[in-house]
Formats: C-alpha cells, sequence, structure tokens
C-alpha cells in the first residue's frame, strides 16, 4: 500500500527476490502504480517519490497488443483487470516478449544457438541461450530470477525496454553489446566478463 513504511517494501523484495512490486490505495483493486528495487534500495524518503506509472489492460488481449502498448507508450509493466474491474495480475516487457517470441522459436526457429568463445574475457552469444545453461558451463554468475530464463530475458529485465544494435549494457561482473536485434527481439550479443580488480 501507499501507505505502508518504506520498510514493508524492502522485507518484501528481499523475500519474494522480484524486481518490481505493485502499489495500491485503499484496495489491491485500486493499482496506482509500481516501484522498482533498484530505486527501493536507494533509501528514498517514502515509496510516493520512487512511483512510476502502471499501464492498466484487460485480461482478454493480445500479448502483441500488449507489446505495441508498451513499446508506443514506454512501458514496461501494466496491471492485468479482470471483467469486474479487479485486479487479476501483473504482466512485464519480459513476459510479452518470452510469450510472443517463445512461440516463433519453437514453430520457426531451429537454427544452431551461437557459442564462441573468443578468448578467456569475451564470447559471442545467441541471446536465447538460457541463463541457467551460461552460469553452469562458463561460470558467468548471471543473476537468476523467476521473471526471466534467457539471456536476452535478463538484458530486457536490466535494460528495462528492449536495447538497440550497440547499446553497452554494464553490470558489476559483466559488459554486454547488443550486436544483432531483429524487431523487438535481440538474437546476438558480445559477452565480455570484466577483470577482477
Amino acid at each position: 500500500s501507499i501507505e505502508e513504511d518504506k520498510s514493508v517494501a524492502l522485507k518484501m523484495f528481499i523475500e519474494t527476490g522480484h524486481s518490481k512490486l505493485l502499489v495500491y490505495r485503499d484496495s489491491i483493486d485500486h493499482i496506482i502504480g509500481y516501484v522498482h528495487s533498484l530505486e527501493m534500495f536507494q533509501n528514498p524518503k517514502a515509496i510516493k517519490n520512487i512511483l512510476r506509472p502502471i499501464a492498466i489492460i484487460p485480461e482478454a488481449i493480445a500479448a502483441k497488443d500488449v507489446l505495441e502498448l508498451f513499446i508506443k507508450e514506454s512501458r514496461n509493466v501494466a496491471v492485468v483487470v479482470d471483467e469486474f474491474g479487479g485486479t487479476a495480475g501483473m504482466v512485464t516487457i519480459e513476459d510479452v516478449v518470452e510469450e510472443i517470441f517463445g512461440e516463433i522459436e519453437d514453430e520457426f526457429d531451429k537454427d544452431e544457438l551461437v557459442e564462441r568463445k573468443i578468448n578467456d574475457k569475451n564470447f559471442i552469444l545467441s541471446a536465447r541461450h538460457e541463463v541457467d545453461y551460461l552460469n553452469s558451463t562458463y561460470d558467468f554468475s548471471i543473476p537468476e530470477s523467476e521473471e526471466y530464463e534467457t539471456l536476452s530475458g535478463f538484458i530486457i529485465h536490466q535494460h528495462e525496454s528492449l536495447p538497440e544494435v550497440g547499446r553497452l549494457i554494464e553490470t558489476p561482473r559483466f559488459f554486454i553489446t547488443i550486436l544483432k536485434v531483429k524487431g523487438p527481439k535481440i538474437i546476438e550479443v558480445q559477452f565480455t566478463v570484466k577483470s577482477k580488480e
């Protein structure tokens, strides 16, 4: 709730592992926005200071229409309402991209996944690789989450949008450079492990 102390939200982020939480006023059926964990952990004065706007969509809307809405309105989270106007859940841009392009890949995209080691620090990788596979194979320590499964999902989660070719994404342990995209889909990236200081 918007009235809650920020410590309650911090506790929920820690307990759930989610990066985003919906914020409501009075009841769960009156969603007024969402907060991101990164901003919450920067110790804001109150939840309302970091509240982000949220799109509201009906349950029956098609995934491609949700993606168009996200791109058009520069949003990456929406609250889903049922036929009675009650809150049914939340959907993120990662969910939608996975839904649309996961289906396309299953049906049509049987290309070999790119997995090329340039040297000990640099790799060219398909963005469709699963994070747990990359971590177990190369010990990359890419953060794992229930909110994404693939490298593409992680990138969108970090960047909070669909990055363009040439975009450099930095984390504490590595850099990712976007090499190839196709429509709203990340195809290939360069993955660079940072040198340990």
